[in-house]
């Protein structure tokens, strides 16, 4: 009778520990469970911004470190970081609202809005946003040919493929090959779908809605940065802290140069849960694995990385000094968002330390 007794005790607690962590992580406390979370960032000497969430709750949120190369601006929650390629969602979302509005159609062919492609006229819009395109590489080619003491932007990318007209790295839909070519093009395609500038259509119809006051698109042909301050790409060499900033690539936009706090970032992933900005069979449509011409498919959608049966979304990004990542579990609205302007010598592998301490596998 006592062993009966003793086997429903511990099940009932085994229960209630479940429920108040998976369900309702408001009655769990993440004190112990911060504390080394804190401890861990400190001793892997972290720099960058780190908020973690369960059942759309802010369990944790802290920066550490400098955003400049004197250490004279710490960082903090609200401190705007360059995204790298998670920009790439903001530039899906914004070819989704264009869509939404009937301004476009997914499978559109390129060409009918920049004629620098026309081409390869195979290649439509849903081949750029699933990288299925078979573009080359614009890094790649300018890389080898352009001036470097001069600015590239997107019209760089235009002229190059409207003059030498590259070859195609495999037919359109038959393979998927991430490309930071497709998602600049479908930057240019806002900018003419749209009559505005990116970072003009980004601000009006994404982040001033969801009030995401630290958020905005900054690319080097720009007249001037938008912030009186800002948070630098840096690296630590010999010793020492330098900068590992913006490049003479960084002129153009859509793959990346999106800025953006961890509190913004909260604010956008909570907004896609509400249709603030899109209809949930458009998200739907986002959050869906690619196909190929085959049938066969892959674990990337429009701008987000989707795995586990479209349960999980995410993205990594990595540029200069920067580095960024975005998990979304769909099914218990936990996020884990992470921002790095300097990477640290003691690879602390922070995602996987987030995962296994708040139980986000």
């Amino acid at each position: 009778m006592r062993k009966t007794l003793f086997t429903r005790f511990i099940l009932i607690n085994l229960l209630v520990t479940f429920f108040s962590f998976f369900v309702y992580p408001g009655l769990v406390n993440f004190k112990s469970i911060n504390k080394e979370m804190d401890q861990f960032l400190l001793d892997t000497e972290f720099n960058g911004a780190v908020l973690v969430a369960k059942n759309g709750k802010v369990v944790f949120k802290k920066a550490y470190g400098f955003g400049d190369i004197d250490q004279k601006v710490k960082l903090i929650p609200k401190s705007s970081f360059n995204l790298a390629s998670v920009s790439k969602q903001f530039t899906a979302t914004g070819i989704m609202i264009l869509f939404e509005k009937n301004k476009l159609k997914l499978d559109d062919p390129v060409a009918k809005y920049l004629p620098q492609f026309s081409y390869v006229k195979e290649i439509t819009i849903r081949h750029l946003l699933n990288h299925t395109s078979g573009l080359p590489d614009i890094y790649g080619i300018l890389e080898s040919q352009w001036d470097k003491s001069k600015i590239a932007g997107n019209e760089v990318l235009l002229n190059v493929f409207a003059n030498q007209k590259p070859k195609l790295l495999f037919k359109p839909g038959e393979k998927m090959r991430y490309s930071n070519t497709g998602y600049i093009t479908l930057a240019s395609i806002i900018e003419k779908v749209s009559g505005h500038p990116f970072f003009e259509f980004m601000e009006k119809n994404i982040f001033k809605p969801l009030k995401m006051n630290d958020t905005y698109a900054y690319y080097k042909t720009m007249k001037e940065y938008p912030r009186s301050e800002r948070v630098w790409g840096l690296k630590r060499q010999d010793g020492k802290t330098v900068l590992n900033d913006l490049i003479y690539c960084d002129g153009m936009i859509g793959d990346g140069n999106v800025h953006s706090s961890i509190e913004d970032l909260f604010k956008w992933d909570q907004a896609l849960y509400a249709e603030k900005l899109l209809k949930k069979k458009t998200l739907k449509m986002m959050f869906t694995p690619g196909r190929l011409n085959n049938g066969e498919s892959f674990a990337y959608g429009f701008g987000w990385g989707v795995t586990d049966s479209g349960k999980k979304v995410h993205h990594g990004g990595g540029w200069v000094g920067f580095r960024s990542f975005i998990m979304r579990y769909l099914d218990k609205k936990d996020t884990i968002i992470v921002l790095i302007n300097c990477v640290s010598p003691k690879k602390g592998k922070t995602g996987e330390k987030i995962k296994s301490l708040y139980h986000m596998q």
